[in-house]
């Protein structure tokens, strides 16, 4: 990781698992890092210590969320013209048809509670 951080010479960084103390001392060493991003997990796991002198030290930690699960199939738009295709009147079997998508996934977006 320190190798791969060196190479980059990015002053944002993106840590993607837990790191310690000591791993993110020889990288604020090897490397002019002014942004860190992490999940809150990461950011949680991170010794407050680290980020008190991270943070005197003018590195901004970024605490993003990230999206997990499988990706979506459909696009939003599609999903949207299921609600109104259905509002006007057309059966399931229609929509799918038109907007070439199974009959089965129809029937779940139909189905499914609208917030």
């Amino acid at each position: 990781m320190l190798e791969a951080v060196e190479r980059a010479h990015d002053p944002e960084l993106l840590l993607k698992r837990k790191v310690s103390t000591v791993l993110l001392a020889q990288i604020m060493q090897k490397a002019p890092v002014s942004r860190i991003m992490c999940s809150p997990a990461i950011y949680g796991s991170l010794p407050r210590s680290a980020v008190a002198a991270l943070e005197q030290m003018g590195v901004e930690i970024a605490v993003e969320r990230v999206k997990r699960g499988r990706p979506h199939v459909h696009a939003r738009e599609k999903l949207k013209m299921i609600e109104e295709l259905h509002g006007q009147g057309f059966a399931a079997a229609e929509i799918a048809h038109k907007l070439h998508l199974p009959l089965r996934t129809v029937y779940y977006h139909l189905r499914r509670p609208r917030i």
